[in-house]
């Protein structure tokens, strides 16, 4: 059965990080194909309207694979970057047609026949999961991988008299049902960690020339063009 991961996220914008763990998740759990999914909105004012977020995306997958002696320069313990990705990445609509995220995704995975799905998310994303439309029904088809990039310390509980699983790392929990008509535990619930860590997209809205050079040449050009000019 084809493995497909689904990568929701707001991308404000779309960085190098980011494409590790894209690249990372991808491979190490045998993929076949990665669905980047950028939100419609994103929770911050004044934040960069999905088609621009889109374009950024779509530049960055124009761009791999990456130039072997610039990647060393920027992060040597991700041995993806330089090599063609084993797999077929593609950025996803999303737009006024669609409710929200979490109804996107179960419409995804409701698009794709016989396939085992997988949906990457940061733990900070994964803390409000039970806040997403449709996460039931997300629990029910999918495996769950979530990025820890800040290493945080976490377990996992079952309830089953409470009808529960809770997630509990550092910063927070999350209850969630046991789902379907056995009321088992969701599918799986991975904990990984992103090999590069520690940067995060306010950081480059709030200073766009400090990480430019964390940009390939024509995600650079949009960088300068939406976050700088």
């Amino acid at each position: 059965m084809k493995k497909i991961m689904i990568y929701p996220g707001a991308f404000d914008p779309f960085h190098l990080y980011h494409m590790i763990g894209t690249l990372y998740f991808g491979h190490e759990y045998g993929m076949d194909k990665v669905i980047i999914l950028p939100s419609y909105r994103h929770e911050e004012k004044n934040t960069l309207d999905f088609g621009k977020r889109k374009e950024i995306i779509e530049a960055w997958l124009d761009e791999l694979p990456l130039h072997k002696e610039r990647v060393r320069s920027w992060i040597e313990n991700c041995p993806y970057l330089p090599r063609k990705p084993a797999f077929a990445m593609v950025v996803a609509n999303n737009g006024e047609g669609y409710k929200n995220t979490g109804s996107r995704i179960a419409e995804i995975m409701d698009s794709y026949i016989m396939k085992e799905y997988y949906l990457l998310m940061g733990y900070d994303a994964f803390l409000k999961f039970d806040k997403f439309c449709d996460y039931e029904k997300i629990l029910e088809k999918s495996n769950i991988i979530i990025n820890n990039y800040d290493r945080e310390t976490f377990r996992l509980e079952t309830d089953e008299e409470e009808g529960k699983i809770t997630a509990t790392w550092d910063s927070g929990s999350v209850a969630l049902p046991l789902v379907g008509k056995s009321k088992k535990r969701p599918k799986k619930i991975i904990f990984d960690q992103n090999p590069a860590t520690g940067l995060h997209s306010a950081y480059i809205r709030e200073e766009p020339e400090r990480y430019l050079h964390l940009f390939p040449p024509k995600v650079r050009k949009l960088i300068r063009k939406y976050y700088m000019e």
